[in-house]
């Protein structure tokens, strides 16, 4: 838990599942969520398979409820994307209600950070003026049309990508680390340790702590350092929704050597 008040706005199907993501919901530390409820389809689900041995994992999606929010339901939460700090979104939900929660919010001068995941081509057509974007390897690859496996790859990427008009490109590399870039120099930031048991959910926690550590006025430098620690943490639990205390997570940072590079080229 990255210390910061979110609110969380999704929507559920009416059956089993949604009791206990109500649930689930009702007793995290979200300071404020919204839910949505439907009769019309089944609540989303993901089907996590991990590997014993290495902890990476593949996941296999169903959409449901979230596909069915409207933009109306994301006008109703105007007042709330207005006066946050940041917003942060994902693919996981219908295109024009993503629309005009972006809209919503650059229209307040409010930063987006945009995780484009689960990939959809159907990023290319609002990422223009984004504030930070946060693919990894494969979805990087995907919007950069190349392979992107190292460091020196990712680079490459990340400048055509932050020629598609995104301002700040992150791009996670898994054990790797991370690579930004804001269109004059790179910041490569290194993986924190970490005894990996399950790498489900490990976007998600850099993701948050990214968008927490940029809430609370932190530079990139230092944000990114944060959703590394977080991140590392998380993938130590053997459950994806298992994230870290923030206490946990600076004392990672201050008890390391961590050491960003930064350069032009």
């Amino acid at each position: 838990y990255a210390d910061s008040d979110v609110h969380f706005s999704t929507k559920v199907g009416a059956d089993h599942f949604s009791d206990y993501a109500i649930n689930f919901i009702k007793s995290s530390k979200i300071h404020k969520s919204v839910i949505y409820q439907t009769k019309e389809t089944q609540t989303g689900t993901a089907t996590i398979m991990v590997n014993g041995d290495t902890g990476d994992n593949v996941i296999a999606i169903y959409p449901g409820a979230n596909m069915t929010i409207s933009p109306d339901e994301i006008t109703i939460q105007k007042e709330a994307i207005v006066h946050s700090d940041i917003v942060l979104v994902q693919l996981e939900t219908n295109y024009e209600a993503l629309q005009q929660t972006i809209r919503l919010a650059q229209k307040n001068d409010i930063p987006v950070i945009i995780n484009p995941a689960p990939y959809n081509d159907i990023v290319n057509t609002i990422i223009d003026n984004i504030d930070y974007i946060t693919p990894n390897e494969t979805e990087a690859g995907l919007l950069a049309n190349m392979a992107v496996n190292d460091i020196e790859s990712a680079k490459c990427a990340a400048k055509i990508i932050h020629q598609k008009g995104v301002k700040n490109t992150i791009i996670t590399l898994g054990s790797k680390g991370s690579l930004a870039y804001d269109g004059t120099q790179f910041i490569y930031s290194p993986a924190f340790p970490a005894v990996v048991k399950n790498t489900a959910g490990a976007g998600d926690a850099f993701n948050g702590a990214l968008a927490s550590g940029l809430a609370k006025g932190k530079s990139l430098a230092s944000a990114l350092c944060y959703a590394s620690a977080f991140a590392s943490l998380a993938v130590e639990t053997p459950n994806a929704s298992d994230m870290p205390e923030n206490d946990s997570v600076l004392h990672r940072i201050q008890g390391s050597h961590y050491k960003q590079t930064i350069s032009t080229h």
